[in-house]
């Protein structure tokens, strides 16, 4: 497997994740780090050979990385080896893409054997990027579901609710348009208070937007946390502001805790997801996210718990963790169980 690093983020966490997995079923598994660090290095099985190429972003590692893998695509041509290649598109392609990498892009992953996508959505991007649709299979991510997710008495009465964001402090993310919207809700509730989990390179221009609005005591930043399962259960809302994204691990999770949602109905597998939930009336139209946030907000507040016992059940069932676990075992030509040892 190869990913630029394991830094905090949906597609490392999703990356240790299926490393550890693999391992389980006897698989054989060498990760290649463009730089080897970040917050889920340490949760990876010992098992798993790290190749760390030490530099500072891919286009650097690219000659070394390539000679590593015995120039993949080409040998893979050439019949100097036989193990499948499988690229897995962790976003959302169309919306990420810069305008002179759309031409390289399909030309360059469709000599893959299999196209992994997270969703229809991004299945679709794909498709209009050239991409073949016989090499395409969606996905799901995989998920552990939470072990006791019934609401929990720390969550704060609707007199004060907490809402939670969590993701990578960057400019896709949204985060300057949540806490903008966040100050039309308290504007009517006072004690509101927002919590944004990450890290990332908005981290100053994000806090001196909070500054500007005067919400220093209502809006926090408390940096990367490892262990997000006591926030879903404190949290009121959890809010996702992302103009897109590819299949948001952190709405799924806040979902499979029962934890309301307010989204924004941004590009890539977002929408898909909350309607596989069940929950449409949680989007908020992504050109009117900050006008329309705080109606929403209080909307989703009221809602009846049995909305969230149910769209836990139906997500849980999406993105169950052996299930996926077993369905790119599949794509990789391995059975699960029964392995035979690869190096992928």
């Amino acid at each position: 497997m190869y990913i630029a690093s394991l830094t905090v983020g949906g597609s490392e966490r999703v990356c240790a994740d299926l490393c550890n997995g693999f391992i389980t079923q006897g698989v054989k598994v060498e990760l290649l780090l463009v730089n080897a660090f970040g917050a889920y290095l340490a949760q990876l099985d010992s098992r798993v050979r790290v190749v760390d190429f030490k530099a500072s972003r891919g286009l650097n590692a690219l000659g070394r990385v390539s000679r590593h893998l015995r120039t993949l695509l080409l040998a893979r041509r050439l019949r100097l080896h036989k193990a499948p290649v499988i690229y897995r598109e962790g976003s959302s392609p169309k919306w990420y893409l810069k305008p002179l990498q759309r031409w390289g892009y399909p030309w360059g992953i469709s000599k893959a054997d299999k196209v992994i996508a997270q969703s229809n959505a991004a299945r679709e991007e794909l498709s209009q990027l050239g991409v073949p649709a016989d090499k395409m299979v969606v996905i799901p991510n995989p998920c552990r579901a939470a072990a006791s997710p019934a609401r929990h008495p720390e969550r704060a009465s609707n007199e004060s609710p907490l809402v939670l964001g969590i993701g990578r402090l960057s400019p896709e993310k949204g985060f300057d348009r949540l806490i903008r919207g966040f100050q039309r809700f308290r504007s009517a509730m006072p004690s509101a208070r927002l919590v944004i989990l990450g890290e990332g390179p908005e981290r100053e221009r994000l806090y001196r937007l909070i500054v500007e609005l005067g919400l220093k005591e209502s809006v926090s930043l408390p940096g990367f946390v490892s262990e997000v399962t006591s926030w879903y259960k404190r949290a009121d809302v959890f809010a996702l502001s992302s103009h897109y994204e590819g299949q948001p691990n952190s709405l799924i999770e806040a979902i499979l805790h029962q934890c309301p949602v307010v989204c924004a109905a941004g590009h890539g597998g977002t929408i898909e997801l909350i309607q596989a939930a069940g929950l449409e009336d949680c989007l908020v139209p992504d050109e009117r996210f900050e006008q329309l946030f705080a109606d929403r907000l209080r909307a989703v507040l009221n809602l009846d718990l049995s909305r969230w016992q149910r769209a836990r059940e139906k997500l849980a069932a999406l993105t169950d963790f052996e299930t996926v676990l077993r369905r790119y075992l599949n794509v990789c030509g391995i059975e699960a169980g029964c392995p035979n040892p690869v190096r992928s």
